[in-house]
């Protein structure tokens, strides 16, 4: 089977409703006056698909207690904005029920029950754009829990969803025999692009990385 991330969620079960997409995210978040919003629209639409959805796997979202305790490298906003956040959020959830959008995170949290063990090998690509809840999710589905393979690029994050690699190996890593085997493997060879393309790209990373750090 060749899937993306929805089609193998519509093995298990069709959604009710439809997705919700930053197009749809930003108009509601505009209706609000501006003292009762943020002014990022994106950097609000990561904060709720990577950071109080998605990065737990025990439950659809953080409550607004654990959300306000997050550490500094955890969240995009500040302490100080996270209570703002936090109501945006609870009116997210409401506008989601009274539009019938739903949040892939929070879906997937709610589909964990209908998983059913049926590969007995799963790859993963592009896997810095998938989030923990969906991964979960997905690794849920094997016969074997070690048999996957997770490739990805952090410099290639295409969805916002505040993919974080320490992250991902915490979740990972709870399991003793992916401890044991030390499993992760760094590519060094890139057959894509000349070395002038690579050496340019390495040098604005480092540039990236020397100015903002690793987030």
């Amino acid at each position: 089977s060749f899937l993306s991330f929805r089609e193998f969620m519509e093995t298990m079960r069709i959604p009710e409703g439809r997705e919700i997409r930053y197009s749809a995210f930003a108009n509601w978040l505009f209706r609000f006056p501006r003292h009762q919003r943020v002014d990022d629209a994106h950097r609000l639409y990561e904060e709720f698909r990577g950071v109080i959805t998605g990065s737990v796997v025990d439950k659809p979202f953080l409550s607004r207690e654990e959300y306000l305790n997050l550490g500094v490298r955890q969240s995009i906003y500040l302490d100080n904005e996270r209570e703002l956040v936090y109501t945006l959020f609870e009116k997210y959830l409401v506008f989601l029920k009274d539009n019938g959008f739903y949040d892939p995170n929070i879906l997937a949290h709610n589909y964990l029950k209908d998983i059913s063990r049926v590969y007995d090998f799963v790859v993963v690509d592009e896997v810095q754009d998938i989030t923990n809840i969906q991964l979960q999710t997905i690794l849920g589905s094997l016969n074997n829990p070690d048999n996957f393979m997770l490739c990805g690029d952090s410099n290639q994050i295409v969805h916002p969803n505040f993919f974080s690699c320490s992250s991902l190996k915490s979740m990972l890593y709870t399991s003793a025999s992916l401890e044991s085997r030390k499993v992760m493997r760094i590519l060094q060879s890139n057959f894509r692009n000349s070395r002038a393309v690579i050496d340019l790209s390495n040098r604005l990373l480092r540039i990236k990385q020397k100015r903002f750090g690793s987030i």
